[in-house]
């Protein structure tokens, strides 16, 4: 339905030279996981890998084990549930993938791909099994981190970034590579210079927060601390993501990395700070209302 629209869109503009803004707001892959019998077909549950990180359960409460996405699947998770779910997602995946490529090839059948900015980006994503969970509300980066990919004939082609980044930074690089001042009210960064010299440093960490229950910080040296705190008890974790990326091996009551973890908690409470969080980690329950 969206890709229609999108499609008819485009051949509605074809005979004007006036620029368009076009925004594709799919909802797949989000559940209920439903994709056509076609995409169905292609990953059958019986020949799905686990994620590395799965386990049936998580390891303690996050405070959102009892939201809905976690009600889908009754715990602890079974590896034949999981893969049919897996199944399922990846199925969706691929059917949005099919419908994305239906609305480029009519870019290019019109001839706008020499001069049409594309962005693609995401939502969080699911866990659907990853450290024991379903949905995406963890700061895990398998529900934190989403693609993003800015497509365009002026940008440098099949290159990769490694910059830190948030979605808020796409307004300001769009208004960049088109050649427009950013509003004086925009926070975020422009992504083109990273795109023209993917060496620059970027930014030094960025900050994860979500409700009152978990905080987070990444440093660029791919370094993660979470913090919990669920009905006063209060949970750390600490990943060294370049040798654990799939963030199975807690450090954070490991003597040989006690420096490590007092300076991100350090980075922690600045970003705290910078984004204006009401909550404050130094203080007793975070400084949380009774």
């Amino acid at each position: 339905m969206y890709a229609n629209e999108a499609i008819r869109f485009l051949n509605k503009s074809k005979n004007t030279t006036k620029p368009f803004y076009l925004y594709v707001a799919f909802t797949s892959p989000h559940d209920p996981r439903t994709p056509t019998e076609a995409f169905r077909k292609r990953y059958p549950s019986g020949k799905i890998k686990l994620p590395a990180n799965f386990l049936p359960q998580h390891p303690f409460d996050n405070g959102e084990l009892a939201v809905r996405d976690e009600k889908l699947l009754p715990r602890p998770l079974t590896e034949a549930q999981t893969k049919e779910e897996l199944a399922l997602y990846y199925g969706m995946i691929s059917e949005l993938d099919a419908q994305i490529g239906r609305i480029l090839d009519e870019l290019k059948k019109q001839g706008l791909t020499k001069n049409t900015l594309v962005v693609f980006a995401g939502d969080n994503g699911l866990a659907v099994g990853s450290h024991g969970l379903l949905g995406k509300q963890n700061l895990y980066e398998h529900s934190m981190r989403v693609p993003l990919i800015i497509s365009s004939p002026t940008l440098p082609q099949n290159q990769r970034v490694e910059a830190l980044t948030y979605l808020a930074d796409i307004f300001p690089t769009v208004t960049d590579i088109l050649g427009f001042p950013a509003p004086p009210t925009v926070e975020s960064q422009s992504l083109l210079p990273f795109i023209k010299n993917p060496q620059k440093k970027g930014r030094p960490s960025v900050y994860y927060a979500y409700r009152d229950l978990q905080r987070a910080v990444r440093t660029d040296d791919n370094w993660k601390l979470i913090r919990y705190n669920v009905n006063r008890k209060e949970t750390t974790q600490l990943f060294d993501l370049n040798r654990d990326p799939y963030e199975t091996k807690n450090l954070a009551d490991n003597p040989a990395f006690s420096q490590k973890r007092q300076q991100l908690e350090a980075r922690l409470i600045s970003e705290m700070k910078t984004y204006h969080d009401p909550l404050d980690i130094t203080k007793p329950n975070w400084g949380k209302q009774p």
